[in-house]
């Protein structure tokens, strides 16, 4: 009796292997196993079928996407804002190593007035180079939209 006990369990696992092989083998090749054993053609939206697997691929794909440009987009924004804020600050550098006197709340709270001695912008004695680099920035802020 036991003897026989051993031998069914022995039998049983062999035909439950064999049987998962086969489900594992059917998933793989993604085809549907008809009752007489042949191979069949996949049934659409049937899981394990090639339509199946192509929705989900596709679905993955997309959703990577629209993650991927919604964090490109937030980037893009807080880079431009940086920018802004840099090309403002050296713009203003150049004024304020000059000695220019600001007249804007926000740039008397960032450089401040002290020492400063020219009033206008056209008393304001600069070099070539950094009245072409103050136009550059100038334009700059004009292409950012920065104001």
């Amino acid at each position: 009796m036991a003897f026989g006990g051993m031998a069914s369990r022995a039998a049983r696992r062999t035909v439950s292997s064999k049987l998962h092989t086969s489900l594992y083998a059917v998933q793989d090749a993604g085809c549907v196993r008809r009752r007489d054993g042949a191979h069949a053609k996949p049934i659409m939206g049937q899981p394990g079928g090639i339509a199946m697997r192509f929705e989900m691929r596709l679905m993955s794909t997309a959703v990577t996407m629209l993650l991927a440009a919604a964090s490109l987009g937030a980037s893009v924004s807080l880079a431009q804002a940086q920018t802004c804020t840099q090309l403002w600050t050296e713009r203003n550098q150049y004024y304020k190593d000059a000695g220019y006197c600001f007249k804007t709340a926000r740039a008397i709270r960032y450089f401040g007035n002290a020492g400063c001695t020219v009033d206008k912008e056209d008393d304001l004695k600069l070099a070539p180079g950094v009245l072409a680099r103050i136009d550059q920035i100038t334009r700059l802020e004009r292409t950012n939209g920065c104001r």
